[in-house]
This record gives C-alpha cells, sequence and structure tokens, in this order.
C-alpha cells in the first residue's frame, strides 16, 4: 500500500468516521431543509468539505489531547495515535490543518457560518475535552452543544 494509503487507514478512526458522517449529514440536512429547492452544487460541496474537515480536525484533536488515557482503556488502547502509529505531533498539526480549513472555508462562504463552526469546534475541543472531561461527568452536556452545532 502506498504511503498516503496507509496514513488515511491510519487516521480514519482518528476522525470516528461514522460520528463524523453522521454530523456531516445532518449538517446537510439542516441546509437542504431550511433552503430547499437546493439549487447551489458548490455551496453543498463548501458545506461537505468545510463541516468534514473542521470535524474530523477537532475529532482529531480530541483524541491527541486524550492519548494518555486512551493508551490505558481497552476500548481505545488500540487507536493509532494512543498506540503510537502515530506521532504525536503529527496527529495535533493535521488535526489543527484540517480544523483550520474547515472553519477557514466555513467562514469564506459566510461569516455566521464560519462563527457557528468555530463555535463548535471550540466547545467541542477546549470546552468539552480540555477543560471538562476529566473533572466532571456533567462534560457531555458541553459536549453535547458541539454536536447540535452542524445542524445549526
Amino acid at each position: 500500500m502506498n504511503k498516503l494509503g496507509e496514513k488515511i487507514r491510519l487516521y480514519w478512526p482518528l476522525i470516528k468516521s461514522l460520528q463524523t458522517g453522521l454530523l456531516v449529514s445532518t449538517g446537510l440536512a439542516g441546509y437542504m431543509s431550511a433552503r430547499c429547492p437546493v439549487l447551489n452544487l458548490g455551496t453543498m460541496a463548501g458545506l461537505l468539505v468545510s463541516l468534514f474537515a473542521s470535524i474530523s480536525g477537532s475529532t482529531i484533536l480530541n483524541m491527541w489531547w486524550d492519548r494518555d488515557i486512551d493508551a490505558k482503556m481497552g476500548r481505545t488502547q488500540k487507536r493509532p495515535l494512543a498506540s503510537g502509529k502515530i506521532s504525536p505531533g503529527e496527529a495535533l498539526r493535521v488535526g489543527l490543518a484540517l480544523s483550520a480549513l474547515g472553519v477557514g472555508l466555513a467562514a469564506a462562504m459566510d461569516v455566521l457560518y464560519g462563527v457557528i463552526i468555530f463555535a463548535g469546534l471550540f466547545f467541542d475541543v477546549v470546552v468539552y475535552s480540555m477543560w471538562l472531561k476529566r473533572r466532571t461527568c456533567w462534560s457531555i452536556i458541553w459536549g453535547g452543544v458541539s454536536g447540535g452545532m452542524p445542524i445549526l
């Protein structure tokens, strides 16, 4: 397998593809329900890329932050970052790049859309993962705020 294919195979579990797909599809469905009929395929493509990139980036950043506890839990210890198949520095760079791409594209499409995408990323990475996750079981409430941003 070539290098790019191998990297994609390693990062696929880090973006939690099913969760990411669900959030992307709810974001697209929200847009389509508000803008029916959808006439602009360029806008749909921009939404798809910006949502996929920002959600994937935030998920990678969450796993980068939690790599120490992921390495100790049976359910998560085989993830590529927790098991050492991907270096923390590389994962951080990829997570930040995808996040910046997603937020940047969203802001270029519409400032309010960019603010909403940034807010979702901020709540997920900073508020939920970095600040509250290890402090309180109520952190999941704030994690849910970020999960609701794509439909917003």
